[in-house]
């Protein structure tokens, strides 16, 4: 074989594989920061329409898997809106930014986004961490899911998401929960405290789907969080419903070939949720296709055994995300945050909290 020959063999050798280390920066460290892609809903029509073509996905691939997902009528769709003023107001989107960002984990450049105020000057604002789900380059984080997360950042919060290694504009291979990924959660924290305007001691999860799984692999293992919202979380990953999914998880997981058992259990809170001690609530719609609403019930079943504080609310016909009641989860998820939320980080209760208090409604 030539020289040339060798060098070129080699150079592919190295870049088959999945990347490797692109930076030395720190864990945490903030590698870049550009404003979103402007929100391609202009108005309360736009939302609308953007609804029912993802319904009609939805649908699509329930049938691509021999699945059967119920029908959602334009009716329906509407009447799941906030209404039209509260709808435009997220859409106007005035006093707050989104970013899409680039953080350092683990030796590797990771994607991610970031929504705050346009004004941080002298705030100390708690943290929502948005876990997305999905895998690789499917169901990343949108820009502007949930409106660019408005009525969040409203309530005083800043919210930041990783897309995970492996997912779009990151370094590295996805591992469906392994170590590397829940460490991409976890500098996100060290990202936050470096911002100056947030108050890492206050830190909350979102987690949507696999990033439920996250969540509760996160909570189990003590990462510093004061409650938790969890969105048609994934409980198992032994669905008996969508066989395919399984081996194409597993092959993703750094842990599998030791020892598969324990890998899957690992990722399967239905069989620990009894060890979970973080606040959480938790939503489901009967309608869901991809994760069985049984596994809400499970994990709620260990939260209750643990005496874990949680709620539980199961929406008749709604989706995977939530379609129809994504406003009323959303208001839910902030009430609930408020009852462990504090003003100064001291251990002193915000007003919102002492108000929630006083009329638990």
């Amino acid at each position: 074989m030539s020289r040339n020959l060798l060098l070129l063999f080699s150079l592919l050798c190295l870049t088959a594989g999945p990347a490797l280390a692109h930076t030395d920066a720190p864990d945490g460290t903030l590698l870049s920061s550009k404003p979103c892609p402007p929100n391609p809903n202009r108005s309360y029509e736009d939302v609308v329409r953007m609804m029912r073509t993802n319904l009609d996905s939805e649908v699509e691939a329930a049938r691509a898997e021999n699945l059967v997902m119920p029908p959602i009528s334009d009716a329906q769709l509407t009447a799941a809106l906030s209404d039209r003023a509260r709808v435009e107001e997220g859409l106007a989107y005035r006093g707050f930014e989104c970013r899409v960002i680039s953080y350092a984990s683990g030796g590797l450049r990771i994607a991610g986004l970031l929504w705050k105020p346009i004004e941080t000057e002298g705030k100390r604002l708690p943290l929502l961490i948005a876990l997305r789900g999905g895998n690789n380059k499917f169901g990343p984080m949108q820009p502007w899911m949930y409106q660019g997360w408005y009525a969040i950042l409203k309530a005083g919060y800043v919210v930041l998401a990783t897309q995970y290694r492996g997912g779009p504009g990151s370094d590295g291979a996805d591992g469906f929960g392994s170590r590397g990924d829940l460490d991409d959660v976890r500098n996100l924290v060290p990202l936050a405290q470096a911002l100056g305007y947030v108050d890492t001691s206050q830190t909350f999860v979102f987690g949507g789907s696999r990033g439920g799984m996250q969540a509760y692999m996160l909570a189990r293992e003590g990462f510093p969080m004061r409650a938790m919202a969890i969105r048609a979380g994934a409980g198992s990953v032994r669905d008996a419903n969508r066989p395919k999914l399984m081996p194409m998880q597993a092959r993703m997981m750094t842990d599998y070939a030791a020892d598969p058992e324990a890998a899957l259990d690992r990722r399967s809170a239905i069989l620990w949720a009894d060890e979970i001690k973080v606040p959480t609530i938790l939503f489901h719609g009967t309608a869901d296709w991809r994760v069985p609403v049984k596994d809400a019930l499970d994990v709620a079943r260990g939260l209750n055994k643990a005496g874990t504080p949680f709620a539980l609310h199961i929406y008749e016909g709604d989706t995977h995300s939530m379609t129809l009641n994504a406003p009323d989860m959303i208001v839910r998820t902030l009430a609930f945050f408020e009852q462990y939320r504090t003003a100064d980080g001291d251990g002193a209760k915000s007003p919102q909290a002492e108000a929630a208090d006083a009329d638990p409604r």
